[in-house]
């Protein structure tokens, strides 16, 4: 990441009402996205989309697939958020994000919520929601294979209500499984959640427990496998320096 973190979020938290998305959005709409956007993502795999095909959610090892159809739309105040970002913009130059199709992917601890929007040419935007502490996001096209690790520090400066988040996301389609490593030797797996067509990727959202935040406790790397144990590809967890406790 070479941008910094202070820069990336500080104008997406509104401190005195973190309810007010309109505000985020404005103040979103002054950045560049959270990540280039990439090659065109392929073709998932058929076999995926055949297993769940009657269910909306299902487990599948420690993966879990959402057929995007069928998957918890946003709420109103998301679908606007979404919507706003185009507003304003000359043709052809937008994200082309398709804001009524917006959905939940998931929802973890604290509260923090990852929405989800696709785009009219290809691939997605998405919203970050973390609790009381802001919004960050994205619009991106993906590679079909490798991963992508952000770290984002939300509440920046507040002491005890800091809340750090790994997410990210992978366009391979033989992903199953994701390994997180701790300095002390210690493993964590952040569910891996498939979103199928139009998306055709999977995400996750990952909450750094306070505890591990100290030296000697901290998340160092993050892996990703396919079902058979073969490992798809490692990311350094990087951005965490600016954390005191």
């Amino acid at each position: 990441m070479s941008t910094s973190l202070d820069e990336r979020f500080s104008a997406l938290v509104d401190y005195a009402d973190d309810s007010s998305w309109a505000e985020v959005i404005e103040r979103a709409g002054r950045l560049q996205p959270r990540r280039p956007w990439r090659a065109a993502l392929g073709v998932a795999a058929a076999v995926a989309v055949v297993a769940v095909a009657v269910a909306s959610a299902v487990g599948l090892g420690d993966k879990v697939v959402h057929l995007f159809a069928s998957s918890e739309p946003a709420p109103q105040r998301v679908v606007k958020s979404f919507g706003e970002w185009d507003d304003g913009v000359p043709p052809g130059l937008g994200s082309g994000v398709e804001a009524d199709r917006a959905i939940k992917v998931l929802t973890t601890r604290g509260e923090t919520t990852l929405w989800l929007a696709p785009r009219r040419d290809g691939g997605f935007c998405t919203l970050l929601e973390v609790s009381a502490n802001g919004v960050g996001g994205g619009c991106e096209r993906l590679e079909r294979d490798g991963l992508s690790l952000e770290t984002s520090i939300h509440g920046l400066g507040q002491g005890p209500l800091e809340t750090v988040v790994l997410d990210g996301e992978t366009g391979d389609p033989s992903a199953d499984s994701l390994l997180l490593h701790f300095e002390d030797g210690t493993t964590a797996r952040p569910k891996l959640v498939w979103v199928t067509a139009p998306v055709d990727a999977g995400f996750f959202v990952y909450v750094v427990p306070s505890g591990r935040l100290r030296p000697g406790y901290r998340p160092t790397t993050l892996s990703l496998f396919a079902a058979d144990g073969s490992e798809l590809a490692t990311r350094d967890v990087t951005g965490l320096a600016p954390i005191t406790r």
